[in-house]
């Protein structure tokens, strides 16, 4: 890689927006190359598959009416958002080649922490045990992702604490799905098991104490000095003008399926979506793009070669992902995914 990767993980309503805004506009402003990517990416093929396993479980597939509220469901959603994660990894290995720049993460490997949490409220028995051996295994099947994009040098994770008034949404109206008090406290206990394998290389950054956000300024300089300490960003200064690049959907798109969805009114959309934080029409336009790819494209192409390996691992291992991908955009695709990871 030709790059310095950052990752900026917490849960909801910890400042993960506001923290990566301001690191846009510092790094800029230092001459440094940015290319930002966030996940999940709901409106590929996989990420749109997610969003529906989220909503509607696994009620409306017989084949997968056992796994329904256990430990293996939780794998399998942890299994479907680390596919989604290699699918965007193809696009970061061929988009990036500027040297002595940074890769913006808003969430990476380590968020299978919320995936746990949330997975754990619709378990009847889930234990400290199973939390450890569940953040190990999501770990090991996204270890060629994290070696490729050395996401094990600088992870920073913003968290919380409420106070003895609880827990309330910001945002107001209903509670996102992960948003609740009782799944942002389980996912710091999944955070801090993921802390202990990434080992050095994790900074966690309290923004809220007892409710109260510190001061930003204060939160901001806190932010910076573990960016320096941990990767050094005076080296990476230029006399040039700063870049900044997404990469997204259509570069999913384009690298893997071979469509080019750049004029879609629909991408449009989704795009305006994302920039108003308005979730429904995020989820609803990026369903209606996954399906579009998955319908449209005339076959998958992976390029590197450990991308492919972890997917095929993954399948193997989980076959179920096959199902719920077959559920949701019928056989053709599966046949499709199935020639480009056995190839």
């Amino acid at each position: 890689m030709n790059c310095m990767s950052v990752v900026i993980e917490g849960a909801d309503q910890v400042g993960k927006g506001d923290t990566t805004h301001k690191l846009l506009e510092v790094l800029n402003s230092r001459s440094i190359p940015v290319f930002r990517l966030s996940f999940p990416q709901y409106a590929t093929p996989v990420g749109a598959a997610i969003r529906l396993f989220l909503k509607n479980g696994v009620d409306d597939i017989h084949s997968l009416s056992h796994i329904r509220g256990t430990r293996r469901e939780i794998e399998i959603r942890m299994m479907m958002f680390a596919l989604d994660r290699l699918q965007a990894l193809e696009s970061i290995l061929r988009c990036i080649k500027v040297e002595n720049s940074i890769l913006l993460l808003d969430r990476g490997p380590y968020s299978n922490a919320l995936t746990i949490a949330y997975g754990m409220s619709v378990m009847e028995k889930i234990t400290d045990q199973d939390i450890s051996e569940m953040a190990k295994l999501g770990f090991e099947m996204e270890q060629y992702l994290i070696n490729s994009l050395e996401l094990d040098k600088c992870v920073i994770q913003l968290s919380a604490t409420h106070g003895k008034d609880g827990w309330s949404s910001l945002r107001g109206g209903e509670e996102d799905q992960y948003e609740k008090r009782e799944i942002q406290e389980n996912a710091n206990k999944a955070y801090r098991e993921f802390s202990k394998l990434v080992g050095r290389g994790w900074k966690n950054i309290v923004t809220k104490e007892n409710g109260t956000w510190k001061k930003r300024d204060i939160r901001d300089k806190e932010v910076l000095a573990c960016l320096e300490e941990l990767i050094e960003l005076s080296k990476l200064e230029s006399d040039q003008k700063g870049k900044y690049e997404a990469i997204d959907v259509i570069d999913v798109a384009k690298d893997m399926y071979g469509l080019d969805i750049s004029d879609s009114k629909d991408v449009k959309e989704f795009y305006k979506a994302l920039e108003e934080n308005e979730k429904n029409l995020i989820y609803n336009k990026g369903l209606t793009i996954g399906k579009y790819i998955a319908k449209e494209t005339k076959g998958i192409k992976i390029q590197d070669k450990g991308v492919k390996e972890s997917m095929y691992n993954i399948v193997e291992a989980y076959p179920e992902c096959l199902i719920l991908l077959e559920a949701y955009y019928g056989k053709d695709f599966v046949i499709k995914v199935k020639e480009a990871i056995y190839d």
